[in-house]
């Protein structure tokens, strides 16, 4: 496999540690792209949009800038700020005589930072924490800090250079750094889904159109001219039927990873009564053979268009996809086997989450104790415990594994875009982290 180019994205002394194992693995090439304040991130992305086939940011929070404004459209990571970084930097301030009980942190998942408190033996009631989400600027996290140490917190743990230069004249502060090992991971998951990526787009993509009774003598014209807009080429088979080739990439993201019609109606030729059968494949014979497979079952449903997978698996196309979506979430029709793969989890898992339901407590029965309290985790208003809103709890119970694997599953599903944060709920008298609802797009 060719080299991958990595844009790497984050404070520059960061970037540079970075860089030196981008440098110590085969088949990497850093593009280092260090900033000044974390407010350049979308412009940085934007400069190597044409030389990176992946990008790494240094923390979750540029990547959620980018992720924000859009700019994700190739495989991307951030390094995990994991228990053990927080754990080495505990034992760094515990040796410089600190009390770090009375810390507050900011960007870390409370669950992960009492976590680490408890296996260090060491008292987590005073803690205060400041969760990373999408929103959160600068002046948060400084102000977070400010009014903690106003109210007796001893030392400010941040994961932000930005936040640690302004709080360092004024407040003892030390700022997290990640470790060698986190890097190395999040580096080695790019990798792969790059290389997954460059393997799905090597594929054959043929399509067998039948044009509806409407196609007018200029269908097949305009046809042609789109498809080879894309690096495709179109010929007559017969009468009535005529082949697309193309490559699996292009085809794939027109329909929204083979679960939507494209927007522009490519498959029309005609409107109604059109059919299209699509086949991928190593080889064009394989793709031919599976489009015409594909073509049978599309007339048989009556669907507009079906794709035949390597997997065996024939795939319905519904409605127009809209034009501008998230690369996973957002969509009805998702294809589990595609979440699944870029998850990293099996596709039986997700089956089994897709079915179930709130565990009968935890996001109706709660609220319903205090008066619907849940709060939105954008607005800090609204109730939560819809259909398809699951917490932690929830998903332990349901599919029977520890309640700390079930989060961070759902944190794995949040950050492919197929599972959102949508709020908490909170009980009367029960103390601690009310737990978090999410919104499943499976």
């Amino acid at each position: 496999m060719a080299a991958v180019s990595v844009g790497l994205i984050g404070p520059g002394d960061l970037v540079e540690r970075v860089a030196a194992v981008c440098a110590e693995t085969e088949g990497v090439r850093a593009l280092p792209l260090p900033y000044g304040h974390e407010d350049e991130t979308a412009g940085l992305v934007r400069s190597v949009h044409d030389d990176a086939d992946a990008l790494l940011f240094t923390g979750i929070v540029p990547w959620t800038i980018a992720r924000g404004e859009g700019l994700l459209d190739r495989p991307a990571e951030y390094v995990s700020y994991t228990g053990a970084t927080l754990l080495r930097g505990l034992v760094e301030l515990l040796r410089l005589g600190h009390d770090v009980s009375g810390a507050s942190i900011d960007t870390l998942p409370r669950d992960q930072v009492e976590e680490t408190m408890r296996e260090a033996r060491l008292p987590t009631g005073r803690l205060r924490v400041l969760e990373h989400r999408p929103g959160l600027a600068h002046d948060d996290f400084v102000g977070f800090h400010r009014d903690a140490h106003a109210h007796g917190s001893t030392i400010a743990i941040t994961c932000l250079r930005s936040a640690y230069e302004a709080l360092e004249p004024t407040l003892p502060v030390l700022r997290l750094q990640p470790s060698r090992h986190s890097t190395l991971e999040a580096l080695r998951t790019l990798v792969l889904r790059v290389s997954d990526a460059r393997s799905s787009d090597a594929q054959v993509a043929i399509g067998l159109i039948e044009p509806g009774p409407g196609a007018g003598p200029g269908a097949a014209g305009q046809l042609r001219r789109r498809v080879a807009a894309l690096g495709g080429s179109l010929a007559r088979v017969d009468e009535r039927t005529h082949m697309l080739i193309m490559t699996r990439g292009p085809l794939e993201e027109l329909t929204a990873e083979f679960t939507r019609l494209p927007p522009d109606g490519l498959f029309g030729m005609g409107g109604a009564g059109a059919r299209t059968g699509l086949g991928l494949g190593a080889t064009a014979a394989e793709a031919e053979a599976r489009a015409r497979r594909a073509l049978a079952r599309a007339r048989d449903v009556g669907a507009t268009a079906v794709v035949a997978t390597a997997d065996h698996t024939d795939l319905v196309l519904s409605g127009p996809a809209p034009a501008a979506e998230d690369a996973l979430g957002g969509r009805a029709g998702v294809s589990l086997a595609l979440v699944a793969r870029r998850v990293g989890v099996r596709k039986e898992t997700l089956e089994r989450l897709r079915g179930l339901r709130p565990a009968g407590g935890v996001a109706d029965a709660e609220n319903a104790a205090d008066g619907a309290s849940g709060t939105d985790a954008a607005s800090g208003t609204g109730a939560v415990g819809g259909a398809g809103e699951l917490t932690a709890k929830d998903v332990s119970a349901g599919l029977g594994i520890e309640e700390g694997s079930a989060r961070r599953l759902l944190k794995r599903l949040e950050r492919a875009g197929v599972a959102e944060p949508v709020g908490s709920v909170h009980t009367a008298g029960r103390s601690g982290r009310p737990p978090v609802v999410y919104r499943l797009k499976l």
